[in-house]
């Protein structure tokens, strides 16, 4: 049901691409996680960016989206 999902929450299918790089980093080996982990410190800057971006675009489509329903209820 992508066609939904996208048409409900296009960020939908972003997070679900973050569910699923999760679930693949934690079947690797200690030595791939433990550069993976490094690669996050490093670039702290620029992951907490697109954490931000990420959340703030998420929310407020969201929130539009609210909006724009109960403005059609009333």
């Amino acid at each position: 049901m992508f066609a939904e999902s996208w048409s409900y929450h296009p960020m939908g299918m972003l997070v679900l691409l973050i569910f699923l790089s999760v679930a693949a980093v934690s079947v690797f080996p200690k030595t791939w996680k433990r550069a993976i982990a490094q690669l996050i410190e490093d670039n702290a800057a620029v992951f907490n960016r697109v954490y931000f971006a990420f959340v703030f675009t998420f929310v407020g489509f969201g929130v539009i989206r609210a909006l724009q329903h109960f403005a059609n209820l009333y």
